[in-house]
């Protein structure tokens, strides 16, 4: 890895519990991340791992000693557990206390426990015992440099002592067969699903969350833009002060003897003898000679003509309604006519008189001059329109007179009385003015061009001003915008220094997040793989434990390879002694999943070359028809076998099938037991050490104190466990033991010397052939057995027929009896000491 991956790695370590509990959702890890960076980024040095030692020289754990336990989990009071011996068995029903016992050897062995990672919880809160104030939990281990001292916590070491039920069953429970499925199968199994889980909880990049916007530099291409500028402006006001020279040129031209546009000025606007001034004192000369308004008065002159002959229009109008004037009103009478057509007409409106006896009827009379009266009202309301536009008309005409020397109010009252003398008025001044005016055209035309020439030189005078103040703007401009370009970097000094500081921290982020994007992608590899390298070179004994414990007596059910990924998107190959091949997920049943689980952990753990083995309830993971092979896998392999092993279960028959498995001779120098029993009064964890299960111990206790009866139903016990396992070995050095066995009755299991007399039967048989002799002792044991049984009828029936209480005449005798049980401790000697080295078959030419 880089430095920079190293020393992300280094922040994110120091900080782990804080960064794990964040997840990408809603950017939260990368926002703690990125608060790491800023905050201890600089001063971080790169992750060193000083604890890293050489595998040669590292010691390794010989075998788990003492543990000591208070106020952890379910401990409140203290506990010591003696682990001293070879096997340490601990029974206790679901819910006493096993998994604390459990998870106090893995966190002391680990340095955490992946139950509370899976469920969320900060180790002191799942650790501590609620009603303890101090946690205390103390492993001793003797390693193989020959020290005894607490055990160290070493993850990596000591992962794989462990195998628990909770990783073969998600091994078991992943539902996808895909590649990515049984990778995480082999994840779950091998304790990773909290790594990764945490591997993929890293949101793709954290650029977005560090301060790599370049704010100084923008602020400075801001006053490096107001440089382009300046010298943009610099540029436009060169070309305007171009262009003013051309318009002072232009203005001088007009002006030969001033070589200065301040001098034009001067020559255009002095007090005394200024052309303007001159120019104006002219003017005003000439001035008083008027321009009469002429086509005015003419115009005004002919505005009355018209109006003459509409007054005449309104006078013949007038004159025609006003013989009816005094009389009535038109228009009321006719709408009042209007208004009498929607009566009745059977009656006369006037007299009520019906209208069938009157001479003349008014309605007919009344329509005929209905017409007439409507002709007259029109002509009223014209009349009314006229006058009003009139009147209007001369009240214009007498304001707009007064702008021709003209002072008259005309109405309609007076226009008559007024029209002669007003229009002869007009057309005297009319003509009076015309001669005027041609009289003086000549002072007319002289003042139109002095007026002319006097506003050129007023438009110089501005285009001297104009001149004059644009060349100032322009020069302050221009001096202003080349002062910023030249004090740029003395004015900026202090910014372009923030910048360069800038840009390195930005190239730190820069760093940081490449970093973080390389880092992830390396640890999301790292993940992937991880399982497919802890599952390296573990193949063939992955076959041998498996085929060990299923027992399966067909090719095409007995595996003769399997293929574990070692790569990504490889699947978990099997191939069948028959030659099949098959996806081991697809073809194998969740019990076959669970075998094939515990096979890989048990491989694993001898593939490490550990010494110490801890199963965790895994009997609860196993079916019932795989416990058997369990129980004999453990105990024939010498791989495992050889270990220091400690194991949990809530199965009481497995218990004692394991503790039967070992030789009662010294028995107490190699297991330690530990019940752990239901509380019913608290939550404190009760325990019960040295709770016996082996039936020859448990035999010799009985035999002690005078119980013979229970003793030799013990050795009956015994006896029915050993005298299968005979049969099992012989059929495990190739031989074909099928034994002839007589049965009571149908569809019952044999009696137990009718099965120890076809193992007798068998032995014998193979006997006769040359160099096989292996198995004689055992023959002869049997024999003994049967011999001695055969002295006391009721020893006999108690051991041939099971325990069950009845009458009997004569006692058990007490000599034959132990006699008995020596017996069964020299039978049971012989088969847990047979190894497979002392079985060979001599051959003869």
């Amino acid at each position: 890895m880089s430095d920079m991956e190293l020393k992300l790695g280094n922040l994110i370590l120091n900080s782990f519990s804080e960064v794990e509990r964040k997840s990408s959702a809603g950017g939260a890890r990368a926002n703690k991340i990125s608060s790491l960076i800023i905050k201890s980024g600089k001063s971080i040095s790169p992750y060193v791992d000083s604890k890293i030692e050489t595998l040669s020289i590292k010691p390794k754990i010989k075998n788990l000693s003492k543990l000591k336990v208070k106020g952890f989990r379910g401990f409140n009071e203290p506990q010591e557990f003696d682990l001293s011996k070879k096997f340490t068995f601990i029974y206790g029903l679901n819910g006493t206390g096993k998994s604390s016992f459990c998870e106090a050897l893995e966190h002391s062995l680990t340095g955490k426990i992946n139950e509370a990672s899976s469920k969320r919880f900060e180790s002191s809160q799942y650790l501590n015992n609620i009603s303890s104030p101090k946690t205390e939990v103390i492993l001793t281990a003797e390693y193989d440099d020959g020290n005894l001292l607490p055990a160290i916590k070493d993850p990596l070491e000591n992962e794989f002592l462990f195998v628990e039920k909770n990783r073969i069953e998600a091994f078991a429970r992943v539902s996808s067969h895909a590649p990515q499925g049984q990778q995480q199968r082999l994840s779950a199994l091998f304790g990773l699903e909290e790594f990764n889980n945490f591997s993929s909880g890293f949101n793709k990049t954290i650029e977005h969350k560090l301060p790599i916007t370049p704010v100084k530099e923008k602020e400075l291409k801001i006053k490096e833009r107001e440089v382009e500028k300046s010298k943009l402006i610099v540029e436009n006001k060169k070309a305007e002060i171009e262009g003013y020279g051309k318009r002072k040129e232009s203005l001088l031209s007009k002006y030969p003897t001033q070589k200065l546009v301040s001098e034009v000025m001067e020559l255009l606007t002095s007090d005394t003898d200024g052309l303007i001034f001159k120019k104006k004192d002219e003017i005003e000369k000439i001035s008083k000679i008027i321009v009469k308004p002429v086509d005015k008065a003419q115009r005004f002159l002919d505005t009355l003509v018209s109006l003459n002959q509409k007054f005449l229009i309104f006078t013949n109008l007038t004159n025609e309604v006003k013989k009816y004037r005094d009389e009535i009103n038109f228009v009321d009478l006719y709408s009042a006519i209007k208004k009498m057509s929607s009566i009745p007409t059977d009656c006369c409106p006037a007299c009520d008189t019906p209208i069938s006896q009157v001479t003349t009827n008014p309605f007919v009379k009344a329509e005929s001059q209905l017409k007439i009266l409507e002709d007259i009202s029109a002509k009223q309301k014209s009349l009314a329109e006229k006058e009003k536009s009139i009147s209007g008309a001369l009240i214009r005409l007498s304001s707009e007179l007064k702008s021709v020397d003209t002072s008259i109010s005309l109405t309609t009252d007076n226009f008559n009385k007024e029209y002669e003398s007003l229009k002869l008025g007009l057309e005297k001044n009319i003509s009076e003015w015309a001669k005027w005016n041609s009289e003086n055209k000549e002072a007319f035309e002289k003042i139109t061009s002095y007026k002319k020439e006097l506003k050129s030189l007023e438009a110089d005078y501005r285009e001297c001003s104009t001149i004059t103040e644009l060349y100032k703007a322009a020069y302050k401009e221009k001096n202003r915008a080349e002062k910023i370009i030249s004090e740029f970097n003395t004015a900026n000094k202090g910014l372009i220094a923030k910048v360069e500081e800038e840009k390195k921290e930005i190239s730190h982020y820069l760093q940081y997040s490449g970093a973080y994007e390389s880092f992830i992608n390396k640890l999301k590899r790292y993940s992937e793989s991880l399982p497919l390298r802890l599952a390296k070179s573990l193949d063939n004994q992955v076959v041998s434990i498996y085929n060990s414990i299923n027992k399966h007596p067909y090719d095409h059910e007995v595996l003769g390879s399997v293929s574990l990924p070692t790569k990504p998107n490889d699947v978990i190959k099997i191939r069948y002694l028959d030659g099949t091949t098959e996806d081991a997920l697809r073809v194998l049943s969740e019990g076959h999943l669970r075998c094939l689980g515990l096979s890989i952990l048990l491989a694993k753990n001898i593939h490490d070359a550990h010494n110490v083995i801890i199963f965790d309830d895994v009997v609860n993971a196993i079916d019932d028809e795989h416990r058997s092979g369990v129980i004999n896998e453990l105990f024939s392999n010498s791989l495992l076998s050889e270990k220091q092993m400690i194991l949990t279960t809530h199965g009481e028959d497995f218990i004692k099938r394991l503790e039967n498995q070992l030789l009662s001779r010294g028995l107490n120098r190699k297991l330690t037991r530990y019940d752990f029993i239901r509380n019913h009064d608290s939550r404190e964890v009760l325990i019960e050490p040295s709770l016996n299960r082996h039936y020859l111990i448990k035999a010799e206790s009985n035999f002690k104190k005078g119980l013979i009866k229970d003793g030799l139903m013990e050795c009956r016990r015994s006896l029915e466990e050993l005298a299968p396992r005979l049969w099992k070995k012989m059929k495990t050095e190739g031989l074909d033991p099928a034994l002839t066995v007589k049965l009571r009755a149908p569809s019952t299991s044999p009696d137990l010397y009718n099965l120890i007399d076809g193992l007798i039967g068998y032995i014998k048989e193979i006997e006769k052939k040359p160099g096989i002799n292996n198995f004689s002792r055992h023959r002869q044991c049997l024999m003994k057995v049967k011999d001695v049984s055969k002295k006391n009828q009721v020893t006999w029936n108690l051991l041939n027929k099971g325990t069950h209480e009845e009458d009997r005449d004569e006692e058990f005798d007490e000599n034959q009896a132990k006699e008995l049980f020596e017996l069964c401790l020299e039978f049971e000697g012989l088969i847990k000491n047979y190894s497979r080295e002392e079985f060979k078959i001599d051959t003869v030419n």
